[in-house]
């Protein structure tokens, strides 16, 4: 399968050219399921293209490599499945299924999300994000908030498995976890916004730069602005 202008995973071709395709790292199994998440939770399909086209040439690699008995197992062969490969590839694929899915569970929204879901402190990085993947960076020009809150308040949000990110080059992309997007359109009116197009959103960020830094903010009457997290908001995530 020949796939151009798309970003190979480089490590793994690295790894797989240095031991063989056969003798890789458990850790990159690790990795791979990662990868694996990220790629599906990314809106361009040509992400998840990329991967299963990389992984394609190292199963034709590894196939290569291995002993006819093992690639009989990895075909299904019906005289291999009462053999030791054959029970191994079984348990091997038993294991990376079992991996992956702990590995997207782990990033679901836990069950108290849906009522930190209106606090003031969380419900706008939701809306936010709702909306759009942004950078954390993109977050704090959105919904006002320092660089260094957004980093605290995300970082909450994804022990929560609220949210979620993926790398872009050297940025990451911030987006809500299907749990949590499920939650956010089932709550309606509160959540609901508008989506806007991005050369809008881009042109919109880049007006509110040009503005003076208090009127970045919409007015409000709390004392502190940023709490990352109020005392009313606590007290529901331990209910």
């Amino acid at each position: 399968m020949a796939m151009t202008n798309v970003k190979r995973w480089t490590h793994l071709d690295s790894l797989v050219a240095d031991q063989g395709p056969l003798t890789l790292p458990y850790a990159v199994y690790t990795e791979l399921a990662e990868r694996l998440r990220e790629a599906a939770g990314d809106k361009d399909p040509a992400q998840i293209r990329a991967l299963a086209a990389q992984l394609e040439d190292l199963l034709v690699q590894a196939s290569a490599g291995a002993e006819p008995e093992a690639r009989r197992a990895a075909r299904r062969d019906a005289a291999s499945r009462s053999t030791a490969s054959g029970h191994a590839f079984d348990l091997g694929q038993i294991s990376f299924a079992h991996q992956f899915a702990a590995d997207i569970a782990a990033k679901r929204a836990d069950a108290g999300f849906e009522q930190l879901l209106a606090s003031e402190s969380l419900a706008p990085y939701v809306r936010a994000l709702r909306a759009d993947d942004l950078t954390g960076v993109e977050l704090a020009e959105e919904i006002g908030h320092r660089p260094e809150t957004v980093s605290r308040n995300l970082r909450k949000l994804r022990e929560m498995g609220a949210v979620d990110y993926r790398r872009e080059g050297t940025r990451l992309i911030n987006f809500l976890t299907p749990a949590t997007r499920d939650l956010a359109e089932q709550a309606g009116g509160r959540m609901m916004r508008t989506r806007l197009s991005p050369p809008v959103r881009a042109w919109a960020r880049s007006e509110k730069r040009e503005m003076p830094e208090f009127m970045r903010v919409a007015p409000t009457f709390a004392h502190e602005l940023e709490t990352v997290v109020t005392e009313k908001d606590a007290a529901l995530a331990d209910t």
